[in-house]
């Protein structure tokens, strides 16, 4: 403990490199690629229609939005933890999806509420799952894992994506963005319930 008498942690990094949560920093890893990937190729894609830059702001926002109010939700629901992140993970999906179809300026604010609704679900109940399986003295650790996964996401995503809808085409880029998510929900089903939020 410290002068203050608060507990330090006393674990090491061997202590945050279990199962558990290097298959839930590859979740993070997903959803930030996801998210990252999204919103790189997006804006690449509305550059080349002659879109203006407001039509992207618009669809961030609303993305946004939605978010937000699922977060909200998911922080009620945190004891359920698993099936919400599956089911965010698979609405993220079904947003991705939709903006295949739906990625003109007037249509595209279906996609972006799908998506960023699913979104919203899965980062906190994720942050969640990593908090509860971490041993107590090295929480803090663990929580740096999982967000370099998210951050290493968001940089492989956006360079792999681009290049995919440069020689591939959009909506075949923004049909491949539905693979992470899936590779998440799989992932979550291999951690199986050491994380139901039960002390």
């Amino acid at each position: 403990m410290d002068e203050k008498g608060v507990a330090l942690e006393t674990g090491g990094w061997l202590d945050v490199v279990n199962r558990e949560i290097l298959i839930l920093a590859s979740i993070s890893m997903m959803g930030g690629a996801t998210l990252m990937g999204i919103q790189d190729v997006l804006q690449m894609h509305y550059r080349d229609l002659g879109y203006p830059a407001s039509i992207y702001g618009k669809f961030l926002m609303l993305m946004g939005m939605s978010n937000v109010l699922s977060r909200y939700l998911s922080g009620r629901t945190s004891r359920r933890c698993e099936s919400v992140a599956i089911a965010g993970f698979l609405l993220t999906a079904v947003g991705v999806l939709l903006l295949t179809l739906l990625y003109p300026a007037d249509t595209c604010w279906m996609p972006a509420l799908v998506m960023g609704f699913g979104m919203g679900f899965t980062t906190p109940t994720i942050q969640f799952m990593v908090i509860s399986l971490a041993p107590r003295p090295v929480r803090n650790r663990t929580a740096s894992v999982y967000s370099m996964g998210f951050d290493l996401g968001g940089f492989l995503g956006p360079v792999a994506y681009s290049v995919i809808a440069e020689f591939a085409g959009y909506k075949f880029s923004y049909l491949l963005l539905t693979v992470p998510s899936v590779i998440a929900v799989l992932l979550l089903t291999a951690v199986g319930r050491g994380a139901t939020g039960d002390e």
